[in-house]
């Protein structure tokens, strides 16, 4: 009978053992998988962007997060006088509209000429104004001439050229030459206007644009303070970035140990090994661990099991003890 209970025992014990075993290592495989995911819920919040609200003499700062602490929104106020100097800004913006209009107006009435035909009627204005001045000289020297009785004085000037009264031809010379450089400076002032007109539709737009860039000026220094507090959470995040990285390394090797120290099982291993142990003594023999259990289950004294003299006081309380076992 003994040597059916050894070959019985040894499997199922194994059998047991194993079952232990297996659950508790089951259970602790799931905690270690739900503290991995804690850690790294961890080290994420830890390496988190998280920018600080920062207020400076210009605006502040201020940032919004979702339930799960994300970034969800950013913006700055400005200060109430940095405030004030933009709408004004502002406002004159809308004002050099009318402006704007007028000096794109005025550069495009410029470019309706071409040079040539800005020429031609600069040098008639030039003209026009110049005439009577001319005419007055005209008529001073004829008098002249007439008083002294040399009105009809003509002196030859050579060649092929006609002869003429020396005071007309010096008055005529004089005109020629000034309408000369009246040509030149036609055409100069032709392209002058050309270009007059180009820097005015050039300019149109500063009535607007002056004032919305000094309104964008101190949009600038009111989102300083944006800037600064984004500069903050980045260096934050940075930080955090490399605990997070030391906390998960750590903790992955605490978790390794914690693993193994919950995976063991004491009762499961013990059974095991009491299976091996049984299936070791070869189902039939007496000796070692399957004999002890077969004695055992063989109600046989505890002195004859270990060869004492049955007749000693030691064997009567061996007795005594089997007494209270069986």
């Amino acid at each position: 009978m003994g040597s059916i209970v050894s070959a019985i025992a040894g499997p199922v014990l194994s059998i047991g053992g194993g079952l232990i075993s297996g659950n508790k290592a089951s259970n602790a495989q799931n905690a270690a998988a739900q503290t991995a995911r804690e850690d790294a819920a961890r080290s994420a919040r830890m390496a988190q962007f998280t920018p600080v609200g920062v207020s400076t003499r210009f605006g502040t700062s201020n940032f919004g997060f979702d339930d799960f602490g994300r970034l969800s929104s950013a913006g700055f106020n400005l200060s109430p006088e940095l405030k004030g100097l933009q709408d004004y800004a502002m406002s004159q913006a809308r004002l050099g509209q009318e402006d704007t209009s007028r000096l794109l107006s005025l550069g495009r009435g410029y470019l309706a000429e071409s040079p040539e035909e800005s020429a031609l009627n600069y040098y008639n204005q030039q003209r026009q104004l110049i005439a009577p001045g001319e005419e007055r000289t005209l008529f001073g020297i004829k008098s002249g001439l007439l008083r002294t009785g040399r009105g009809g004085l003509s002196v030859g000037q050579g060649g092929q050229m006609a002869a003429s009264n020396p005071e007309l031809q010096a008055y005529y010379n004089a005109i020629a030459l000034r309408d000369l450089e009246l040509a030149s400076q036609a055409e100069q002032e032709g392209r002058n206007r050309v270009t007059y007109g180009q820097g005015l539709l050039s300019s149109a737009y500063s009535p607007i644009s002056t004032p919305v860039g000094l309104a964008g000026t101190f949009e600038n220094l009111g989102k300083e303070s944006l800037d600064i507090g984004a500069a903050l959470g980045g260096q934050s995040a940075q930080a955090g970035g490399r605990a997070a990285d030391l906390y998960s390394r750590g903790m992955a090797s605490a978790n390794q140990f914690q693993l193994a120290r919950n995976s063991y099982s004491p009762w499961g291993t013990a059974l095991s090994g009491a299976g091996s142990a049984f299936g070791s003594s070869g189902g039939g023999s007496m000796g070692g661990t399957g004999s002890w259990f077969d004695n055992l289950l063989g109600n046989k004294s505890t002195a004859s099991r270990y060869g004492t003299n049955r007749y000693s006081e030691q064997s009567r309380m061996l007795a005594a003890q089997d007494e209270g076992l069986f």
